[in-house]
Order: C-alpha cells, then structure tokens, then sequence
C-alpha cells in the first residue's frame, strides 16, 4: 500500500499496523524525518518524492491512500494517473467546497477544494470508477457513510 502526501507519518503507521507494507511517501523532508523518529514501523518505507510529478510509482500495491493532499497540489492528475497505474482501489479525500469553500487565506496551502461533482470529474477523467462515498460532518467528527460534510471521502477502483 502506497501512502501519499504521508506528512508526518501517523497516518502510514496506523496502515502499516492493519497490512503487510507500506510505502509512506512526501515531499516535506522534515516531516519525513520525524516520520521515522516517532512512528517507526519494520513494515514502512519512507520516501521523499515531489508528489506532483510522482515517476516513482514503480512497484504494484493493493491500493494508494491519498488522505489530505490531493487538494495541496497544484495539478493533482500527475499524481491520480501515477496512482492509477500502480494500484487497482485508490481511497482519497478532499475538503467539501460546498460545505467548507475556499477562502484566499488557504490559498499557500490549499490551492482549491472540491464539490462532489468536481472530485467525481477528476476521478473519472484519471481513470478511477467512484465505489462508494463518505464524509466528515467537521473535522472532529468520524468518517461515515452519505455524510455531504466537510470533507469528502472515496473509494475507487
């Protein structure tokens, strides 16, 4: 399993915890090293890779994790097509733009947020089928099925 956009690792170590391996990647070399530090894991391999131009996608994985970071990326494509000819179930998510909308103050992290349409058009144009749909009522609240919330989350194949 591919975790991209791992950030500062919790997210790798609790899938390295429930699957066999996982390859935590990013493209913040501080994050990456306290990625190590505190949440090492026999079973994670951390990798530094410009996640917008992500040539690295060598190796088949039952799946790609992309959890907060699709909407960090300028062009998001690069990354979903590399996404797509490495794995066949691809689990993202992407804040809500009708729930939460972008303010201009996001703008240095954040370069847009999604409508369900939008995020379902992406997926579609990069080759992924929509399996199911989730969201998050804020951003406290758990992930849960039909939720039209803060966040969206998907599984594709």
């Amino acid at each position: 399993m591919i975790d991209a956009g791992c950030n500062c690792g919790y997210g790798s170590a609790i899938l390295a915890d429930a699957t066999r391996r996982v390859i935590a990647i990013d493209n913040w070399p501080e994050g990456l090293e306290f990625a190590k530090q505190t949440w090492y894991r026999p079973n994670i391999t951390w990798l530094e890779i410009d996640l917008e131009n992500p040539n690295l996608f060598l190796l088949p994985v039952s799946a790609v994790v992309a959890f907060e970071i699709i909407e960090h990326l300028e062009d998001p494509i690069p990354l979903l097509w590399a996404a797509r000819q490495t794995a066949d179930t691809l689990f993202a998510s992407v804040p809500n733009e009708d729930v939460w909308p972008w303010e201009e103050r996001l703008g240095p992290v954040h370069k847009r947020h999604y409508t369900k349409a939008d995020f379902a058009d992406l997926l579609k144009d990069t080759g992924w089928r929509v399996g199911r749909w989730w969201g998050q009522k804020d951003g406290y609240s758990p992930v849960e099925p039909g939720v039209n919330g803060r966040t969206l989350v998907v599984e594709c194949h």
